[in-house]
């Protein structure tokens, strides 16, 4: 599992790749709060289009995130 961002202006963009599972679903959920908690972004952007796999697990983390993004204001795509 591998995490990358860039930021531009107020948006953040997250590429993620590999696998979203039980295991690894708990530490890239904490790696993007810690972003957009210190960030604080308008929008960010989930690139997910490098995972391999994913489980409800995953669906769980973008739900979650997008609960977070709305929480601040923002939103996410």
């Amino acid at each position: 599992m591998e995490l990358s961002f860039r930021k531009k202006n107020k948006t953040i963009v997250i590429m993620v790749s590999g696998e979203i599972d039980h295991h690894s679903a708990v530490g890239v959920r904490s790696d993007i709060d810690e972003l957009i908690f210190f960030a604080r972004p308008q929008k960010t952007v989930l690139d997910l289009s490098k995972i391999s796999f994913m489980d409800s697990s995953g669906l769980g983390l973008i739900m979650g995130r997008y609960s977070l993004m709305k929480e601040f204001g923002g939103s996410l795509a």
